[in-house]
């Protein structure tokens, strides 16, 4: 559990890195946090990141239940138990956040056998076949249970309902009574678990906390504060999570709160909550997500190049699978469908052009198809070393082709980043325009007075490195000049 004493105390031993205080909280925090989406604990390079983070002064880390179905939470309680038994580092520092509401995975299977057996979560909602939410007390508590077991912690800092939107989203009855009433009950049921220690503050996650008011799912600060001083004058709710990037400005420029004619983080600041924000490298445009980022090219790639060995290597396939036309046929069918890397290569060529989305195709789709192909052809009896000769020229082509994608996805959306860079720059003293796309992106939010933390995914040492030199970075004496008084254009970017 943090305390407010040792968070202030860790603060101090990073002079030059920067850190607010996180509302009425009282933690002390650094200004960029370890963004805990997608750490799991059976990778060790995500635990490698997560300890040097920690150790070169980021202490505020977010996560959720549904995070690798739980193994986020895992790899953050045996990160900071081991910290604090080998580094020396005092539990008490890190501030913890986490969240609930999402029903999927393990525990939408653990939902779903309660239905079955006649003893449902109350209140679900159900907004798809294996995605279901839900922010009942009797669904939150046990959950900040398992939480607080994967953590290995005896209090959670600070929970947070983990988009009780989804409630608007997919009900088909919803109306925005219920809707308050369903988030009133829960507050009220965070105040309990506060006073049994099990948590020590509580807040809200919403996507649609910046949005235009007029909405359908928006979710009002204004209401959510009335909820929270009905309940307590004296009550627990500290804190606000949102996305804000430098295309997905409402947060910050829209006057959504309507009884008082401000803006959210207005709102927010007067009332003294701690401001979190998610997802400032990564805009939804168009439904399409566009990375803040740049990229370094070490050599050029020609497209029609790129072409020509696509098309090769397509056929490079087809000579591959005629060559095991004697399996039976449930067996060829799948060959024939899993080596065709290249061939939907061809097909889709023109579709590529987020290079992250690429990468994700590769590592989880297209790579891992064609190992399967590999250890079954190894497992034939009459796989000689001809075909083992072939396959292994195969793979080495494909991986090359597929790297020099990447490369030549990664230029072509730095020509994009160009057009970014010029008009970011109007805004940056000198000394600070040679910083990169996704350093501009975090101080540009940084320099909010009323952001406290900037979370950040950073699943790589080397993008530890990174964030943390954004901890060095003063800010900037008047990023409203960005964020009231600049549009970039989207229409050139999807």
């Amino acid at each position: 559990m943090a305390e407010i004493q040792s968070t202030k105390a860790f603060s101090e031993q990073f002079p030059g890195k920067k850190y607010k205080i996180l509302g009425k909280t009282g933690y002390s925090v650094s200004v960029c946090g370890f963004g805990g989406y997608r750490i799991n604990r059976a990778v060790k390079e995500h635990r490698e990141a997560l300890e040097e983070a920690f150790l070169k002064g980021i202490n505020l880390i977010d996560t959720s239940a549904n995070y690798s179905e739980g193994g986020s939470e895992e790899l953050i309680g045996e990160v900071l138990h081991n910290l604090s038994q080998n580094q020396g580092l005092e539990i008490e520092s890190a501030v913890v956040v986490t969240k609930g509401g999402y029903i999927q995975g393990r525990n939408f299977l653990h939902a779903l056998q309660r239905e079955r057996d006649g003893y449902p979560f109350t209140e679900v909602v159900k907004c798809s076949d294996n995605l279901w939410h839900c922010i009942h007390p009797e669904f939150l508590g046990d959950q900040i249970s398992h939480s607080l077991k994967r953590l290995k912690l005896n209090t959670i800092d600070i929970y947070l309902l983990h988009n009780p939107e989804y409630y608007l989203n997919c009900s088909p009855d919803s109306n925005v009574e219920e809707y308050y009433r369903r988030i009133k009950t829960a507050f009220e049921y965070l105040e309990e678990e506060v006073a049994r220690g099990r948590i020590r503050w509580y807040g809200i996650s919403s996507n649609t906390f910046g949005e235009n008011a007029n909405i359908s799912n928006f979710t009002s600060l204004e209401k959510i504060i009335e909820i929270a001083e009905s309940i307590n004058q004296h009550n627990h709710f500290a804190v606000i999570q949102l996305p804000i990037n430098l295309f997905e400005k409402g947060g910050v420029v829209n006057i959504n709160q309507t009884k008082s004619d401000k803006t959210l983080l207005k709102l927010a600041a007067e009332k003294g909550l701690g401001v979190l924000v998610n997802r400032p490298l990564n805009a939804i445009l168009g439904n399409k997500i566009f990375r803040l980022a740049d990229f370094q090219i070490k050599e050029n790639i020609n497209r029609d190049d790129l072409l020509t060995n696509i098309d090769s290597l397509a056929r490079s396939e087809l000579e591959i699978i005629d060559q095991y036309k004697f399996l039976k046929p449930e067996e060829f069918s799948v060959i024939n469908d899993y080596l065709s890397t290249a061939r939907v290569l061809k097909e889709n060529f023109q579709s590529f052009s987020n290079p992250i989305h690429f990468i994700e195709l590769k590592n989880y789709s297209f790579i891992p198809r064609t190992n399967y192909v590999f250890s079954f052809f190894n497992s034939l009896s009459n796989f000689d070393n001809n075909r083992a000769k072939l396959l292994m020229d195969y793979n080495d082509r494909l991986n090359k082709l597929l790297s020099e994608i990447e490369i030549y996805l990664w230029s072509e959306k730095n020509i994009l980043n160009y057009g970014i860079h010029k008009i970011l720059n109007r805004h940056f003293p000198p000394g600070l325009k040679a910083l990169n796309l996704s350093e501009k992106a975090i101080l540009l939010i940084n320099s909010l007075k009323e952001v406290t933390v900037t979370l950040v995914g950073m699943r790589k040492k080397e993008y530890v490195k990174n964030i943390v030199n954004c901890l060095g970075i003063d800010f900037l004496d008047n990023p409203e000049d960005f964020w009231f008084g600049t549009t970039l254009e989207k229409t050139n970017l999807i």
